[in-house]
């Protein structure tokens, strides 16, 4: 069947559940086991693990999968910043975050669709989630001075 929705439903569901439970700790210390490695090895490994779960035919979504690991790359450095501007009451703001970047999603699917196919989508979807991301950070930065972004070998010094 389709295990994109599937998978950002479970997504969304372990996110809802542990969001509470990280907001407790989470500003103490960053644990550095949150950090996973799934992305390098999507990267490295990508088109073996296309080939062998959906079959060799799905394996000219490589590079689509690439460009979304870009996007969800950052939209897993940068924390939970929605849940973050949520239960600290600026969920008016991020709402008007989320509509700018769904808006950017539309136009852009709307203009690389016709001219780069699911490429173009990719890089529509991952644009936005970096957009949404990188303003409620900056956004949590200006007005908290601290930030729910974790870099490993940034924040190991």
């Amino acid at each position: 069947d389709q295990l994109g929705p599937r998978a950002s439903g479970g997504s969304i569901l372990l996110r809802a559940l542990y969001d509470p439970v990280w907001s407790g700790h989470a500003a103490q210390q960053p644990d550095k086991d949150q950090f996973r490695l799934h992305y390098a090895v999507l990267w490295f490994f990508g088109k073996g693990i296309i080939g062998f779960c959906f079959g060799h035919e799905f394996i000219v979504a490589y590079p689509s999968m690439v460009i979304m690991l870009a996007g969800q790359f950052v939209n897993s450095i940068s924390g939970s910043n929605g849940f973050f501007m949520n239960m600290t009451g600026h969920h008016v703001a991020f709402q008007y975050i989320l509509l700018c970047a769904v808006t950017a999603n539309i136009v852009l699917n709307y203009w690389l669709i016709p001219i780069l196919g699911i490429e173009g989508s990719a890089i529509a979807s991952s644009v936005s989630t970096i957009f949404w991301n990188v303003i409620t950070l900056a956004f949590i930065k200006y007005k908290y001075g601290k930030s729910t972004c974790y870099i490993p070998l940034v924040a190991a010094r």
